[in-house]
């Protein structure tokens, strides 16, 4: 019992983040070209603003963003790393959770910006371009 415990934990909290958000995101890319993620409802826990970092993202430029210090993001490497990009879901000054999320699982990395995303706004796109899933912004209103 405790060894199932100690495993569903170790799944929620690698230095790479959430795997289950991860795995809802990936399977949501997967339907295809046009597919609509509402991050809100992938994300269901709480959260007020979602921040997106590109790779080779520096732990500076992270925290520079978030406006607060976050030691653990420095576990995640972005700063070497082309694999994935970092969503980060935040409220008030606290990480809610992170996830560095593969690229080739759902690309990220054209959406990072200044003040990150509210809940309403993290609306996205899967557009697959020569087979590479890149994700884009769908416009409020």
């Amino acid at each position: 019992m405790a060894l199932a415990i100690a495993v569903v934990g170790l799944s929620r909290c690698t230095a790479d983040g959430d795997a289950r958000l991860g795995a809802r995101i990936a399977a949501e890319v997967q339907r295809g070209d046009g597919t609509e993620l509402r991050m809100q409802d992938l994300a269901s826990f709480e959260w007020t603003r979602l921040y997106i970092f590109r790779p080779y993202s520096m732990p500076e430029e992270i925290e520079r963003e978030l406006v607060f210090t976050w030691p653990e993001g420095r576990l995640v490497h972005m700063e070497s790393r082309d694999d994935a990009t970092l969503l980060v879901f935040v409220k008030g000054n606290e990480v809610q959770r992170h996830l560095a999320h593969k690229r080739g699982q759902g690309d990220f990395a054209e959406l990072g910006q200044p003040g990150g995303y509210s809940r309403a706004d993290a609306v996205f796109r899967v557009h697959l371009e020569d087979g590479w899933p890149r994700l884009r912004r769908i416009r409020a209103g």
